[in-house]
């Protein structure tokens, strides 16, 4: 194994997602009194609702079925009619505030910027591949002060095309001026970063933050980690 440049997932991988949008939905779930506009709701009954619906719709978006502006609204249109609030411009509104504090919360995934320092030292090329907007993936990286770490960024909007189409990998295996037979694809999701970066010929690395069963769903992955310390074990 000659491996040189190693390709990370952001979200869930580096960036802890999900404490992060769970952040900034509370501040707007309070902000707009949601609780009382529709049907009673509890903010972690809002927030599975919302999670559950924006997981099926970024599913959506990476098989191309729906756009990225699409996508950003909906999310809150859906969820807000699950609970009776019938509101477009509500929805909107929501969209827009969700996204504009959302990249700049700083959670990052355990030991993100121990391992990344570590691979740095070790001389390894690092970069980023995205299923992102561009502008919320860089302001993401410079708020968490791990933008330097990384050689090239490259996300879903960049290349019109989602993970796991080998579109997107051989882009950013280009960009990074390498061969896929260098290069290891680091992330947390089965089908987009695992499947999608062996597709791509890379050597692939789960991260099985979730603990899920390992021999059903990822046969095909070079290797298995459950904490991002674990890479030192690896390189």
């Amino acid at each position: 194994m000659d491996i040189q440049h190693l390709f990370f997932d952001l979200d869930y991988t580096l960036w802890d997602f999900e404490e992060n949008s769970k952040d900034v939905l509370y501040e707007l779930f309070e902000e707009y009194h949601l609780e009382n506009r529709g049907c009673p709701i509890d903010f972690e009954s809002f927030w599975t609702l919302y999670f559950h619906i924006n997981e099926k719709l970024w599913g959506d978006y990476a098989k191309g079925y729906i756009q990225g502006n699409t996508l950003k609204v909906k999310r809150f249109w859906k969820t807000l009619l699950e609970i009776d609030i019938n509101d477009m411009d509500l929805s909107v509104a929501l969209s827009k505030e969700y996204l504009e504090r959302l990249p700049y919360k700083k959670q990052l995934i355990p030991d993100a910027e121990n391992i990344l320092h570590y691979l740095k030292k070790k001389g390894y090329y690092l970069h980023i591949i995205s299923n992102g907007f561009n502008k919320e993936t860089h302001i993401k990286l410079k708020e968490t002060g791990i933008i330097n770490f990384f050689n090239t960024v490259i996300t879903s909007e960049m290349c019109m095309k989602s993970k796991p189409h080998p579109s997107i990998f051989n882009l950013a295996i280009n960009l990074a001026g390498t061969n896929s037979c260098y290069s290891c694809m680091i992330g947390d999701h089965v089908r987009n970063d695992i499947e999608g970066g062996k597709e791509a010929g890379m050597y692939t690395i789960w991260f099985n933050n979730n603990n899920m069963h390992e021999n059903k769903l990822v046969p095909q992955a070079d290797k298995i980690i459950h904490s991002l310390m674990d890479i030192k074990k690896i390189f």
